[in-house]
């Protein structure tokens, strides 16, 4: 399987849907809250509530579901290690045994729940950006932030900052795909134990730094020469206003988090 295929946030799919019109600004908050309730949920309930918000965001997003699929498969091994270690390690009573191994009844409850929950945040932070170009995200970001700079906080470098970060996610992706193949092409095997997988994969990791050195230098020329100084004001080439779809995001996202917060207390789980 390519890195670029396993490697889904940051990716951004251009297409007209209703989340593409909303708001950069609109969408960033919408996740944060949706985040938010995610963490302060301790019930089922509210899970149940976010995903069914969550799912209608992907059919609203427009964007193919074989691209969030992708994003399952690569959360699909945390969330079991998290299931695991919780189901092992959490609570007295046993459920059942698998030889020496024994699932504790508490653990796997709270196991499932928190791999639950990791599925949402990475689905949620996949809409995000799969839905808001990286120029408008890190105009976003800069928008929210910049109450900020009242205490001296750089809000424009940082914005822009975690826009880079994530925009570089898929392009790396896509270097470290191409490396691969071109070493296979050379001879490489990945096969054997993992020490042994681990080894051989240095042919990749060291030409795969060196490329993001030379892609960040590259950029750094780029910025400078179309005018960028840290600390200056900059204009916006694109100005956003609030619609019609950003009233509308904004009321479904405080709905959700109301409800959310209602039903944290139905069907607690017992730590």
């Amino acid at each position: 399987m390519a890195f670029k295929d396993v490697v889904v946030i940051g990716q951004y799919i251009p297409t007209n849907s209703v989340l593409h019109r909303a708001m950069a600004e609109t969408k960033i908050v919408m996740t944060l809250f949706f985040i938010i309730g995610a963490f302060i949920s301790q019930s089922f309930a509210v899970l149940a509530v976010l995903f069914g918000a969550l799912a209608l965001l992907i059919i609203l997003s427009n964007v193919p579901l074989r691209f969030y699929a992708r994003s399952a498969k690569t959360v699909f091994i945390l969330a079991l290690f998290t299931f695991v270690f919780n189901a092992l390690l959490t609570g007295q009573e046993v459920l059942f045994r698998l030889g020496p191994i024994a699932f504790k009844t508490e653990g796997v409850i709270v196991g499932i729940f928190f791999g639950l929950r990791l599925f949402f945040l990475i689905f949620v932070s996949t809409v995000l950006t799969a839905t808001t170009s990286p120029v408008d995200l890190a105009d976003g970001l800069n928008t929210l932030l910049r109450p900020l700079e009242v205490i001296k906080v750089p809000v424009e470098e940082f914005s822009l900052i975690m826009t880079i970060a994530l925009r570089f996610i898929p392009v790396l992706a896509d270097e470290a795909d191409r490396i691969l193949k071109a070493q296979k092409a050379r001879g490489l095997n990945l096969s054997g134990n993992v020490l042994r997988r681990i080894e051989k994969l240095v042919p990749i990791v060291i030409p795969l730094f060196v490329s993001a050195f030379m892609k960040a230098e590259d950029l750094a020329v780029a910025m400078e020469v179309r005018g960028y100084l840290p600390g200056v004001k900059r204009t916006k080439y694109k100005v956003t206003k609030l619609g019609g779809v950003d009233v509308v995001v904004f009321v479904f996202t405080a709905a959700v988090f109301v409800a959310s917060y209602l039903l944290r207390s139905k069907w607690v789980l017992v730590w």
